[in-house]
């Protein structure tokens, strides 16, 4: 994750808004934190929209997910919005 922050943190095409998908078991989780506490330190001028965790070993396709608006699919336990 350091080095993905390091790269965000040079990089100014990277928006001003991010979403973490990441799959939900342990070491996603550990990406979430740690992508959130990296961007946080190097890039404090993005904001981090969403945060959800996608079922692990069930989700074969995830094209379904990158193509609808997050706002729209709220299911229970895999979707959260930070700062709520």
């Amino acid at each position: 994750m350091n080095a993905l922050a390091d790269v965000i943190q040079h990089d100014q095409s990277v928006k001003k808004k991010v979403y973490l998908f990441n799959q939900d078991y342990s070491f996603g989780h550990y990406v979430s934190h740690g992508a959130q506490r990296a961007l946080k330190e190097r890039r404090p001028d993005i904001a981090i929209v969403a945060d959800e965790f996608i079922p692990a070993g069930r989700v074969k396709d995830f094209a379904p997910y990158n193509c609808q608006d997050p706002r729209k699919r709220r299911r229970r336990g895999d979707h959260r919005q930070l700062g709520q």
